[in-house]
């Protein structure tokens, strides 16, 4: 009996550990359909986030976004208290993460600007760099590196901030599902349908979300 309660055990804890990962890879799919939107309208006009555009259609995407970060890492060498650069430099290194998993399959180096953007991100709230997407970016970043305590601490920060943004709530929703709270997650996918358009790429992870967790207990 004992043999068998700890195998169904084992069971249920992969089960858990697949609904996670699913989770995970779904929120870099919609992020990167952002990034290829940005590829014509900048994240700027896509996010409202205020960040400098993405290089223009045709370009070398890449290498482009490789240049980008280089000239910003320069920049903050001769200004290391710039806290919009480091925010820049952040946002360029979050983008090529995104680049590398869905363009090049390469986990290696998404991860690795991951964690760069991360830091970048940081140091910048950390120097006053008050922008509520900054600080959603550090939560969202901390998710994918399951710091789970720190993108729990930054998704309450923005959310607080802006208790109606929709990205915030839809990715909070995203979080609170990988750690069990499916009731909590629904509630929050449910405010991003009563805020937003149904055309929108928010409102139809919402509903993605809430159909496919729907009868999650």
């Amino acid at each position: 009996m004992g043999g068998k309660s700890e195998e169904k055990r084992s069971q249920r804890k992969k089960a858990r550990l697949r609904r996670r990962n699913i989770l995970i890879v779904t929120v870099a799919v919609l992020l990167v359909g952002g990034m290829i939107l940005s590829a014509t309208l900048g994240f700027a006009d896509l996010l409202g986030g205020g960040r400098a555009d993405a290089p223009p259609a045709g370009q070398d995407y890449l290498g482009a976004m490789q240049e980008r970060a280089a000239s910003l890492e320069k920049t903050l060498e001769e200004e290391p208290e710039n806290a919009e650069l480091m925010a820049e430099l952040g946002e360029t290194y979050y983008e090529l993460a995104m680049y590398y998993w869905q363009e090049e399959g390469s986990e290696a180096e998404g991860f690795r600007y991951i964690q760069k953007g991360q830091d970048q991100f940081l140091q910048a709230v950390e120097e006053g760099f008050d922008e509520p997407w900054a600080k959603l970016r550090v939560a969202v970043l901390s998710f994918y590196l399951e710091e789970n305590r720190l993108a729990e601490s930054y998704f309450e920060r923005v959310i607080e901030l802006e208790p109606e943004n929709p990205e915030a709530l839809l990715y909070h929703g995203v979080f609170l599902a990988s750690q069990g709270s499916l009731e909590e997650a629904r509630e929050q996918w449910e405010k991003v349908l009563e805020l937003v358009d149904e055309e929108t790429i928010w409102a139809q992870a919402a509903e993605f979300y809430l159909e496919s967790y729907g009868d999650e207990e």
